[in-house]
């Protein structure tokens, strides 16, 4: 088949058998879909950023520590649905560009691979700021219409860990205090606890601790060391009871 010319083009619209399309369509096409993209994007860094804040609010970061006990827990704990989301949102931003001549001229693994380092980039720098604390703070007082559900539906913690300091060694094992409700909890330990090689509990060190249950009297499956700062509930103020070993 020939390829049309200009002349056979112009001839077309002369005699109305092709219509132009007017000049304003095309910008109204170009501003909704760029306006489109724009809400898919943020969207985006709002749902990542999130999800990061849920990971160390909720302490499920300790989890991979523990071997394969905390990566069952992980994989049950973990809120698949903004996995879930940020996929279906990243496929859509990517078909969205790919619309566009610079998106459609890049390759696909170029242009997903930048838009998931940007995203990624961008969600880090939210998540070291107040922002999430802060939102959290407003849903909970019920001052955050649409997105407060996503926030009020964040758990304190999850009930089988524990992150906080050794306050006090006992003949079963220790009491910590939690980073959570600064309340303490006593751990007892026993020979099925898996702790690392050589390990002695220390009053004042941080540990994790993963239990079967939640409660102020429990058990340990698993102690691990844990060196954690402000982002897990710890803060320069903690109070550290006074190193005195006293068996009970």
């Amino acid at each position: 088949m020939t390829p049309p010319t200009p002349e056979s083009i112009l001839q077309a619209i002369k005699e109305k058998h092709v219509t132009m399309t007017p000049r304003w369509h095309f910008i109204v096409r170009v501003s909704l879909a760029a306006l489109l993209g724009i809400f898919i994007a943020l969207t985006l860094f709002f749902l990542t950023s999130l999800m990061e804040f849920f990971w160390t609010r909720t302490h499920l970061n300790v989890l991979p520590g523990f071997g394969g006990r905390g990566i069952a827990l992980l994989a049950l704990r973990f809120p698949w649905w903004y996995f879930v989301a940020l996929v279906i949102g990243m496929a859509s931003l990517i078909w969205l560009l790919r619309r566009f001549s610079l998106g459609y001229r890049l390759p696909l693994v170029v242009l997903a691979g930048g838009s998931l380092a940007v995203l990624v980039a961008v969600s880090l720098v939210l998540v070291r700021t107040d922002v999430h604390q802060r939102l959290e703070n407003r849903a909970s007082r019920h001052q955050l219409p649409l997105v407060g559900g996503l926030y009020r539906g964040i758990p304190g913690r999850i009930g089988e860990i524990h992150l906080g300091t050794i306050s006090n060694l006992t003949k079963k094992g220790f009491t910590m205090i939690v980073v959570d409700d600064r309340q303490d909890v006593s751990i007892t330990v026993t020979e099925e606890t898996e702790v690392p090689p050589g390990w002695v509990p220390t009053v004042g060190e941080r540990v994790a601790v993963l239990s079967a249950r939640d409660g102020k009297n429990v058990t340990a499956i698993s102690i691990r060391p844990f060196w954690g700062g402000p982002r897990d509930g710890f803060t320069e103020t903690h109070y550290y009871p006074p190193v005195n070993i006293q068996l009970e």
